[in-house]
């Protein structure tokens, strides 16, 4: 999937969503380009949840433009993969 695919679709979309799940691919680079749009999609009380493996992308690597629209609210592991849950800030 290239962000260019992924930024059709958002522009398609005309509601907010309760929950967005990603699992992109891992090395992909795509981490970033989709978490800095999607808390504009995601309702008062929604949530992104964002699966990724160690040694690949890492949520302390979001810059502070995107930590300051998304909040961690949980994170689980299960072996080599991870899963991390974003709310809007403020939310």
């Amino acid at each position: 999937m290239r962000t260019s695919d992924f930024i059709k679709g958002l522009n398609a979309l005309r509601q907010p969503f309760d929950l967005i799940y990603l699992f992109p691919p891992y090395a992909g680079g795509l981490y970033l380009p989709l978490l800095s749009r999607l808390p504009s999609y995601l309702a008062d009380s929604g949530e992104v949840a964002v699966e990724y493996g160690c040694g690949h992308w890492q949520p302390e690597d979001l810059p502070e433009t995107v930590t300051a629209q998304l909040e961690i609210v949980r994170q689980k592991r299960y072996g080599s993969t991870n899963l991390i849950f974003f709310r809007r800030s403020g939310s």
